[in-house]
């Protein structure tokens, strides 16, 4: 679906990235490993394309979605926790926007060619409304609130009301909201209790959504990640297993050198 082949990332006072050769292919689940400083979450910026490689090529496979689940959540907390979900259809809500705004000019015109206009305009925008899922976007937000652990109650709280790991639930579905076909999470289990880690790696595991995961958190890894790609000075080495796999092959490596 997508190759890192020959990235390189240079700044102007270090090399961090110097010959990275690795892929993503459906459905992996990927854990990006190494110390910290190596270049871990450069790699998810280069690929969610906040930042640029120096050299070499991000090759795709057609235009997969792909959506970034970031240390610092994308959440405006002053909203309730269904508009800050509903938000997440952009240009639905625009389109919204603008059907109500013809509406308003429909009731206030008494020009009959700017009315005849206006509802030439009505029914362009009412078909780009209906086919961008305008009339089943609702539903979709009522359906993954139980599947994100919020019972109906909770709909109407105030996103700043809610404790750190469960704003990480919020941001998470709005990425799932865009069904991306590529997630990048860093380090999502910081400052998270047990029980919401848990939560998460049971959310996770079943879907069928290729995922790049930087985590410290080695049984997290380990439950989730079905490949391992290891950086060590700016160079990548894959593993084809889970984390505890990718110990022992790496622990055999260093015996042999």
């Amino acid at each position: 679906m997508i190759r890192l082949e020959g990235i390189s990332k240079i700044y102007s006072t270090d090399i961090v990235l110097k010959e990275i050769n690795w892929d993503i292919k459906k459905g992996e689940k990927i854990g990006l490993v190494g110390s910290n400083g190596c270049g871990k979450t450069t790699q998810l910026n280069i690929l969610s394309g906040d930042e640029e490689q120096t050299s070499g090529a991000i090759i795709k496979e057609g235009n997969p979605k792909i959506a970034y689940l970031r240390q610092e959540f994308d959440l405006n907390k002053t909203s309730t926790l269904i508009e800050e979900l509903e938000n997440t259809f952009t240009e639905i809500q625009l389109i919204k926007r603008k059907l109500k705004n013809i509406e308003i000019k429909m009731k206030i015109t008494k020009n009959l060619d700017e009315l005849e206009q206006l509802i030439d305009q009505l029914g362009i925008y009412q078909r780009k409304f209906e086919a961008l899922g305008g009339y089943k976007f609702k539903s979709e937000v009522e359906k993954i609130l139980p599947k994100l652990g919020f019972s109906t109650k909770d709909a109407n709280r105030i996103v700043a009301s809610f404790s750190g790991g469960w704003q990480m639930r919020i941001a998470l579905g709005k990425i799932m909201l865009k069904k991306p076909d590529l997630i990048l999470l860093d380090e999502p289990t910081n400052h998270l209790d047990l029980e919401t880690i848990l939560w998460l790696e049971n959310y996770l595991i079943p879907l069928k959504i290729s995922i790049i995961l930087i985590s410290h958190d080695r049984y997290f890894l380990d439950k989730l990640c079905n490949k391992v790609v290891f950086i060590e000075n700016g160079i990548s080495h894959t593993f084809n297993g889970n984390y505890s796999f990718f110990l022992n092959q790496k622990n055999i490596n260093d015996y042999i050198q």
